[in-house]
């Protein structure tokens, strides 16, 4: 249960609350298609990702392995061309995700701040402008930074429960005004010309295949 609180929490992001923004950048039929479409590519990936780690469990005295290290053995046990460069894809692999994590830690740390800017303008505690996120911003730092040296999953799946319930009220928030006051559907278009937005947007929310292989190799040790 632990497991599932926090693989739901990093596999489902802040991203999805974006989500009536991307269809409206899509159109409601390719949204809908395509929601349908990255979702089942995504926990293809993941079905795979964990399918591999298995299979290389087999193997004597062999572990589970992280994102990077999979990469790497990977390589190394396929076709005999490409075993030399496991170490080269090992490298890439963890460039590209030093990128995206700092990517999404950015993305998820604004998103933060700009709620509570917009949150303490609404009950009138100060007046604050665009240009004083950084204000909270420095705020959030030590509070990211102390949430960083949480090892035990026992400890993280508490945070991350109470962050699925507030996720899932804001989602039953978001629904609610979805559906009162429904416009006439013919106003609003099927297909939109914003793909790049929509797909970028939704891969966003489906993000964290990174956390399987971690989550794994900690349910690992902790039943030994």
């Amino acid at each position: 249960m632990q497991a599932l609180m926090t693989l739901l929490k990093c596999y489902i992001g802040t991203g999805i609350l974006s989500m009536p923004k991307a269809f409206s950048d899509s159109g409601y039929i390719f949204g809908v298609l395509g929601v349908i479409l990255i979702g089942f590519l995504c926990n293809l990936c993941i079905h795979m990702l964990v399918d591999i780690n298995e299979i290389l469990m087999t193997k004597p005295e062999q572990i589970p392995c992280d994102y990077q290290e999979l990469a790497q053995l990977s390589f190394e046990n396929g076709p005999k061309r490409l075993r030399q460069y496991g170490r080269l894809s090992r490298r890439i692999l963890t460039i590209c995700l030093c990128l995206s994590q700092t990517g999404f830690c950015c993305a998820y740390a604004i998103f933060i701040a700009k709620n509570l800017l917009q949150f303490m303008n609404d009950i009138n505690i100060g007046y604050w402008r665009d240009d004083d996120v950084i204000y909270f911003l420095c705020l959030l730092l030590p509070i990211m930074i102390g949430l960083n040296f949480i090892k035990s999953i026992n400890h993280l799946s508490i945070g991350s429960l109470i962050a699925n319930i507030v996720q899932l009220t804001s989602l039953l928030i978001i629904i609610y005004n979805l559906v009162t006051n429904i416009p006439n559907i013919g106003d609003r278009k099927s297909f939109n010309y914003r793909l790049p937005q929509f797909v970028s947007t939704t891969a966003f929310t489906f993000e964290g295949i990174t956390v399987v292989c971690i989550i794994i190799i900690i349910i690992f040790f902790e039943n030994i």
